[in-house]
């Protein structure tokens, strides 16, 4: 069993042509000009100290790049996203508790979607 069926970077890295390096660091850093200050903003309106923003944007795209499945894979914070967090996250506002709620929530999420099966549309 290969081990790129697990982590997909791992045949990019083999079958990389060295000629797409330039265009494909100027799509990086274009995408970092728009991510990095809506990342911010994201977690600003979610309620939470602009750096974790920042830290969700990074570790996101990091992760995604290595374990997606997809070439078009899109990774990191979105407004939708946002929205439902400050959402589910506004009864904890002031508590104690509100930046340990804020963390676990994304990774119970991620967790419970690891448990679902991917939709075969072939059937």
């Amino acid at each position: 069993m290969s081990i790129g069926k697990f982590i997909p970077i791992v045949d990019t890295i083999r079958t990389y042509d060295k000629k797409d390096l330039r265009f494909d660091f100027i799509a990086a850093m274009t995408v970092a000009v728009v991510a990095l200050p809506q990342s911010m903003a994201y977690a600003m309106i979610a309620g939470v100290n602009p750096a974790y923003g920042l830290y969700s944007a990074i570790v996101l795209t990091i992760l995604g790049s290595a374990f997606g499945s997809s070439n078009h894979l899109a990774t990191g914070p979105t407004n939708a996203i946002c929205l439902l967090i400050a959402s589910y996250m506004a009864i904890y506002a002031g508590q104690g508790d509100f930046l340990r709620h804020c963390f676990y929530l994304p990774l119970w999420l991620g967790l419970y979607n690891l448990s679902w099966e991917p939709l075969d549309l072939a059937r």
